[in-house]
């Protein structure tokens, strides 16, 4: 049954009988149609319809169509490039609206989207969230929300991964001694050619190798404080020091990246070289006053090079020692492995613990120089014996392919119980107290259980430590006995062992055979330095997954490639078996080049007494011919063009035919010679770049895609270039301020303007040079001359002052015009003064209704449309008709000498004000006299030029009565009289 049929058929659905559908608030039923195989209309395939035509309960015919695709309200996308929002069909009507439809997701492998499930045509909204997977590769995408009516709306995603980098990948120090303190220097890069990135981390892997990260301070060219912004191809240098302590090889890395996207990207390492001293420490526990007891005791050299003992201090009495003289002139050797064997005697006179040493002097920097000697007098009793087996090795029951680790005894293989005191004791048992794997302590029990010994009788009884597990190991025996001695044996001892770690390596693509460039990796097994750490024993490495995949060639007999393509090439230790040291490791420097088209998968296994044997897996694919195609950024300014290049690669040994160039969006992208669209060749082991446009409408940060297809093997190939575009434009503020008192100016004054570039966004990247100005003004009372116009703070250093035969001024408009232009190595950069403008302060040339007028200053840089300067702020002046307290101009045209008028006439308790005219120009005084003559007051006595005034006559504080005016120069008396009522 079609959709056509549906709609020719009435339709007489109850509320309560609904199948598939759902039901609008005007009683209208919008079928939703699925699984109907026999289907007509392209749309109802999908269970989609554009319209659809229903009839209500009561016969009436009405056609809703939904038009409006889905909405999606603003997200912001986080600074890695993840991202969540919804989506929600429009309109509002749910008589129209259709619902969500379907979900188109075309993104690349790098992204990662997800939304809540909804039910089509029934839910109205959902969510999303995208996600970047690999941060430090670039993402692009777009997906489409359809609603049920075929409506649909798309939303695309990018994402631009930082582009730094650190160099170099790798550096040794070398063999180092200790003492001594060398460095080097790594550099920071920012390979990006348009894009910022803040460095927020920069930091050692493990930190505590010896090795220290020193950022320098006020040196141009270094990393000086964290976080720092680096600008497009920007670099900064840190340099790297090492500390030597002791000996042992020292690996660390060291990471760099932001708060979103952080790796360890190069490697340190160091050696160092020095005689280790380990001077034993020595317990007698309890000793009976009155007796003297003997035990031996060593330093040891477990360093590398000789060790010479120059010096030592002793104990003192109740301690003595056998120690030979030695002194500067005449020192003790102790070759590498070496041993100092001598002799300690302690015998207690007091009934108290004893602490005494014996301090080492040598050439060696460690710590371990001390023998500390400790020891109990007590009472006559029972004494018993204590023993700390410290680190040892702990065997492995559960691999029984290791070498099995016998228990561990003391020197003295027991531990010894004797009777000190003049009466027979009997030890009834012991009991176990602060235990922490016991078991690990082998001992008889019944050997303790009812011991007899007789006055100055002792007894031997055999315990040995046998850990099977790394950690700490304790136990105390108390000994009931029946002198009543509170008498206790220790056993302490450390179970330790290697842990092995390594990495897996991608040699990315290789061309099978391609023996002369093969890929180069190195693979690391590092012996862990954790706190239960000891040398490791590595017998052999296994290669699998089924043997033969990797081989060895570290010989000068040629060996032929691994059936997977890989050999090992060189190993850093001579010759296997390996016994690495903590912290050291074996590396395998390994190529790879394949054998066969395809992926090309290795292990290598160890096989040591570590905890656990590690494997590193090897990846490589092998091609027959290779193309590698990426573009250099796009920059521009928008409504600009810019040119850029797409490199494209032929690896290989074969010549080929590139079919055709396609970019995935030419909306504002082109081929410089169009000629490129239509395929070409390009040979064996060649290079070609190919010249591409961009030319942006708006501002804009996208990526796009260039496609190079090929034919292969019957089937049609591509190789896609990222392209990374980025338009800009930016506006810019200035602003105007005068230095004057303020803006009501008088003649003869000087206005000093000053234009200022506003704080804001940074625009130095514009590498703006060259600029067009623009000032206009009201040239009927302002003047300038090009003498007064200046460079500001801002390009003072970098630019040429404005030249004088450049500069046009209009007086009879009021407009300067001039060009600024940096010299060869100078650009804008900051904010702050840009120009200085001084004008002067004329009288009016013409008549005005109001003396005003407004600076504008236009700034256009040249040959760029990066940035658009506009003002911030208006700035107006009014010229000030004021000459005086009492005396103001009113215009600057007069034709004859008069006085006008004086008004109020009479004047009521007011100062009456004065309208006069002169033709010439002259020294003049206005003088107030009153009935009989007399002189009461000068109102000014000033230099006046041609034009009208107006005066205000000062006569409040004078009686009522007739006053004259007298307006008066050398050729020149007017008289005006008024009358004045208080």
């Amino acid at each position: 049954m079609t959709v056509t049929d549906l709609n020719r058929k009435l339709i007489s659905i109850l509320y309560d009988l609904i199948i598939g559908s759902k039901i609008a608030k005007t009683n209208f039923v919008q079928l939703i149609i699925f699984g109907i195989m026999a289907v007509t209309s392209p749309l109802s395939l999908f269970g989609l319809t554009d319209s659809l035509t229903v009839t209500d309960r009561n016969g009436g015919k009405q056609t809703l169509a939904d038009t409006v695709p889905p909405f999606i309200p603003t997200f912001v996308p986080e600074e890695d490039g993840s991202a969540h929002g919804e989506v929600i069909d429009m309109p509002d009507d749910d008589a129209i609206r259709s619902n969500l439809g379907n979900i188109r997701i075309n993104v690349d492998q790098n992204y990662e989207f997800n939304y809540e499930k909804y039910q089509v045509g029934v839910d109205r909204k959902t969510t999303w969230t995208i996600k970047v997977k690999d941060k430090f590769m670039d993402a692009v995408g777009s997906v489409s929300f359809s609603d049920f009516a075929g409506n649909s709306i798309t939303q695309t995603f990018h994402y631009s991964a930082p582009k730094f980098r650190l160099s170099p990948r790798e550096y040794a120090f070398g063999e180092v001694v200790t003492g001594s303190r060398p460095y080097t220097e790594f550099t920071i890069t920012n390979d990006s050619y348009d894009r910022f990135f803040v460095l927020d981390k920069l930091n050692l892997k493990n930190g505590d190798e010896g090795f220290e990260i020193v950022l320098v301070k006020n040196t141009p060219g270094y990393l000086s404080a964290l976080p720092k912004m680096f600008g497009p191809r920007d670099s900064l240098r840190f340099r790297v020091y090492f500390n030597p302590k002791k000996e042992g090889v020292y690996f660390d890395s060291i990471g760099i990246g932001t708060n979103y996207a952080f790796a360890y990207v190069s490697q340190v390492s160091a050696k160092v070289a020095s005689p280790v001293i380990v001077a034993n420490d020595l317990d007698f526990f309890d000793v009976t006053v009155g007796d003297t007891i003997r035990k031996t005791v060593s330093v040891q050299n477990k360093g590398l090079v000789d060790l010479y003992l120059n010096a030592y201090l002793s104990t003192k009495l109740p301690f003595w020692t056998t120690l030979p003289q030695i002194t500067e002139k005449e020192p003790y050797h102790l070759p590498p492995g070496g041993r100092l064997n001598f002799d300690i005697f302690f015998a207690p006179d007091s009934l108290k613990f004893y602490k005494d040493s014996v301090i080492f002097f040598s050439n060696a920097t460690g710590i371990d120089n001390v023998t500390y000697i400790y020891g109990h007098g007590v009472e006559p009793g029972l004494i018993v014996s204590s023993y700390n087996w410290g680190r040892r090795r702990i065997d492995r029951p559960d691999r029984p392919e290791l070498r099995p680790v016998a228990p561990y005894t003391s020197p003295e293989f027991a531990v010894w119980i004797t009777n000190t005191a003049q009466d027979t004791i009997t030890i009834y048992n012991v009991s176990k107290v602060d235990t922490i794997r016991e078991k690990a302590f082998e001992y008889v029990p019944d050997e303790f259980e009812n011991l007899v010994l007789a006055p100055r009788q002792s007894k031997y009884v055999e315990v040995a430590f046998h850990p099977t597990e790394v950690g700490p190991y304790q136990m105390t025996l108390v000994y009931n006995n029946s002198y009543g001695s509170d008498s206790k044996s220790t056993f302490k001892g450390i179970g330790i062992a290697p842990r092995l770690k390594t990495n897996d390596v991608n040699f990315d693509t290789s061309l099978v055979n391609d023996v002369f460039t093969p890929a180069s990796r190195k693979v690391v097994f590092y012996n862990e330095n954790w706190e239960y750490a000891d040398m490791v024993f590595i017998d052999s490495l296994k290669t699998g997954p089924n043997g033969g995949e990797i081989s060895v060639d570290t010989s000068s007999k040629p060996v032929p490639w691994g059936s997977e393509g890989f050999k090992i090439f060189n190993i850093n230790k001579r010759t296997s078996p390996w016994l690495i040291d903590k912290g050291d490791s074996l590396v395998l420097d390994i190529n790879f080049v394949a054998q066969r088209e395809g992926p090309a998968t290795a292990t290598i296994r160890t096989v040591s007494d570590a905890l656990f044997d590690t494997t590193s897996t090897l990846y490589g694919t092998g091609i027959f011919r290779g193309i590698k195609v990426y573009t250099t950024p796009a920059v521009s300014c928008v409504s600009d063009r810019d040119t850029f290049n797409f490199h494209i690669e032929n690896f290989g040994w074969d010549n080929i035919h590139i079919d055709s160039l396609r970019f995935l969006d030419r909306t504002s992208f082109s081929l410089v010679d169009t000629n490129f669209y239509n395929g070409f060749d390009i040979l064996a082991q060649e290079k070609k770049v190919i010249g591409l446009i961009y030319t942006p409408d708006k501002v804009e940060e996208i990526t796009n895609y260039i496609f190079a297809y090929h034919s292969y093997s019957n089937m049609v190939k591509e190789e896609k270039a990222l392209i990374s575009a980025k338009s800009y434009f930016t506006n810019k503020t200035i602003s105007m301020h005068i230095l004057n008192r303020d803006s009501l100016l008088d003649i003869g004054e000087v206005l000093k303007v000053k234009v200022f570039i506003d704080q804001g966004e940074d625009i130095s990247f514009y590498r703006l040079k060259d600029f067009d100005v623009r000032v206009e003004y009201n040239p009927n009372f302002l003047s300038i001359n090009k003498e007064d116009i200046y460079p500001g703070e801002i390009i003072k250093s970098g630019f040429f002052k404005p030249e004088k035969e450049k500069i046009n001024i209009n007086s009879e408009k009021g407009i300067i015009t001039f060009p600024i232009n940096a010299h060869s190595n100078g650009y804008l950069n900051g904010d702050g003064e840009f120009l200085y403008f001084e004008f002067k302060v004329a009288p009016p040339k013409v008549p005005d209704s109001i003396y005003k007028s407004e600076i504008e200053v236009f700034i256009s840089p040249s040959n760029n449309h990066c940035v658009d300067f506009t003002k911030s702020n208006d700035l107006f002046v009014t010229l000030n008709s004021r000459l005086s307290d009492n005396l103001e101009w009113i215009d600057f045209k007069g034709d004859k000498n008069q006085i006008m008028e004086v008004y109020p006439n009479p004047a009521n308790s007011v100062n009456p004000q004065v309208i006069f005219e002169i033709k010439e120009e002259g020294f003049y005084e206005l003088e107030l006299y009153n009935s009989v003559g007399e002189l009461l007051t000068k109102v000014f006595s000033v230099r006046l030029r041609p034009g009208n005034y107006r005066a205000t006559i000062p006569v409040l504080q004078y009686p009522s009565g007739y006053y004259s005016l007298m307006l008066r120069n050398s050729d020149l008396n007017l008289v005006k009289d008024f009358i004045f009522i208080r």
